[in-house]
């Protein structure tokens, strides 16, 4: 598997991604006059294919698509959706419809963050980081979240893309919470916050300079 980023794209080599960004390609949707327009030569779509697959950019989408020979539809993995995004080829605002599109499934941590947590009463408690509204943050604040995942200093491997996710959402949350923002209504009671898995943190807003210093130890021990 390469690593690190594609630079240097050729103009029909971007104008492959854009095509395939809008929904996954087959090589004859690529090649063929007769679909409305030839978007790049069959040498270079061959070549394309064959480097985009090496970066994990693109990927066969087998599951309810044909796979006939010539006609196996490559469309984006969710590593090739934030490159796209880094490189200026798709809106941060666009990506979650996207993701949908090429049926990327949200990356959930094998091992999820745990953040120690000293309750009120004094009960010392551990909180999942995925608990926080993960998947709610990037449906209602796109742009916000993809923005962090694309425009990170150095381009991320596959196997950071759960652990970005999971933060994205993890930090965002807590700006959607200063906000107030309209699907998190249900979830706050007065100064408490209820998250999905049922915990209810009384005095919420006590606890944001706790969760972000209790996340930078949790990152350094975990040797990231």
């Amino acid at each position: 598997m390469a690593k690190g980023s594609w630079k240097n794209l050729t103009a029909e080599q971007k104008n492959i991604f854009r095509s395939i960004i809008s929904g996954p390609k087959t090589f004859y949707d690529l090649t063929s006059f007769k679909k409305g327009a030839c978007v790049a030569a069959k040498d270079t779509v061959i070549k394309f294919f064959k480097r985009a697959r090496a970066m994990n950019y693109i990927e066969v989408k087998k599951k309810g698509f044909s796979l006939s020979r010539g006609k196996k539809p490559r469309g984006l993995t969710l590593l090739g959706l934030i490159y796209c995004i880094r490189i200026n080829l798709l809106e941060p605002k666009k990506a979650y419809d996207i993701r949908l599109k090429h049926k990327l499934k949200f990356p959930k941590m094998k091992d999820p963050l745990l953040i120690p947590l000293v309750l009120e009463d004094g009960k010392e408690i551990t909180v999942p980081l995925d608990c926080f509204f993960i998947e709610d943050i990037e449906k209602n604040n796109t742009e916000e979240f993809y923005k962090f995942l694309a425009y990170q200093r150095n381009f991320p491997t596959e196997d950071m893309i759960p652990l970005l996710f999971t933060l994205a959402g993890f930090f965002l949350f807590f700006r959607a919470y200063g906000r107030k923002d309209k699907f998190l209504e249900k979830y706050i009671k007065g100064d408490d916050i209820l998250l999905p898995n049922g915990l209810r943190i009384e005095n919420f807003r006590r606890f944001h300079r706790d969760f972000q210093r209790n996340l930078k130890t949790v990152l350094k021990r975990a040797g990231l």
